[in-house]
């Protein structure tokens, strides 16, 4: 399909991708976690005092054999979460700028786990758009009626912008109905859904990445490798800091 800008100018509809298990396999993970480990075995052989950000992220990917650029979208997006965890733990502003920058990088590069964040209060929302390339879901937009169904073997969600309401095939009465959401949907080039909603129906769920305008689509799974890069990331900081006292 065209750009979400392209969509959008044109007044033309949108429809993305197959009905398919979402970008990257979760091969790419498990090797990472294996990656980490390796790192995290090797904590403390090349440190000497205290350690930036870029430090930090460099000893980080040389133990694991990765650059960040050639990394696949859900090993950057792991990064990305483990260095915005590590800003928001230390308070330091050198990882808040890294997290933000490598959200940035990710972002410009088409990282479709990457999105434009939609602020309104404290509520996150996540970009239907990556949900749906991330999870494996065709996403079928109407422009004019700013109506979006996504859909998966056979099953489909109905959401419609500024609407509380959803249209949605039920599997066991083998028919159509209508629920009502907490929050309704916003626009924004395309439609958001509140994350609280998209946990519970699609088991994703957002982090709105520090000192950026990007948030980063998570799973559990995504959300549990960026806690093992983390922990590295930590214990590495904390013996460069002991090395330095």
């Amino acid at each position: 399909g065209t750009d979400e800008a392209g969509a959008e100018d044109a007044g033309t509809d949108e429809t993305l991708g197959d009905e398919a298990g979402g970008v990257d396999d979760t091969a790419g993970l498990n090797a990472l976690l294996n990656q980490v480990e390796d790192a995290l075995a090797d904590t403390g052989t090349t440190i000497d005092g205290t350690m930036s950000a870029d430090d930090l992220l460099n000893n980080l990917l040389d133990s694991m054999g990765i650059s960040f650029e050639n990394a696949d979208s859900k090993t950057q997006g792991a990064i990305i979460l483990a260095m915005h965890k590590l800003a928001m733990h230390t308070n330091q502003t050198d990882f808040k700028k890294k997290a933000g920058s490598l959200a940035t990088q990710a972002f410009n590069k088409g990282n479709p786990y990457l999105y434009q964040q939609y602020k309104d209060g404290n509520t996150e929302y996540v970009n239907t758009q990556s949900l749906s390339t991330c999870v494996g879901y065709r996403y079928i937009f109407n422009n004019s009626m700013k109506r979006l169904t996504l859909s998966r073997k056979g099953v489909y969600e109905e959401y419609t912008a500024f609407s509380d309401k959803v249209t949605y095939y039920d599997v066991e009465k083998k028919k159509e109905m209508q629920k009502t959401i907490s929050k309704a949907a916003v626009y924004q080039k395309v439609i958001y859904l509140d994350e609280d909603y998209t946990t519970t129906q699609y088991s994703c769920y957002s982090f709105y990445i520090t000192n950026c305008d990007y948030a980063l689509l998570t799973t559990k799974e995504l959300e549990n490798a960026a806690d093992e890069i983390y922990d590295t990331l930590l214990e590495t900081l904390e013996a460069a800091n002991a090395d330095a006292a």
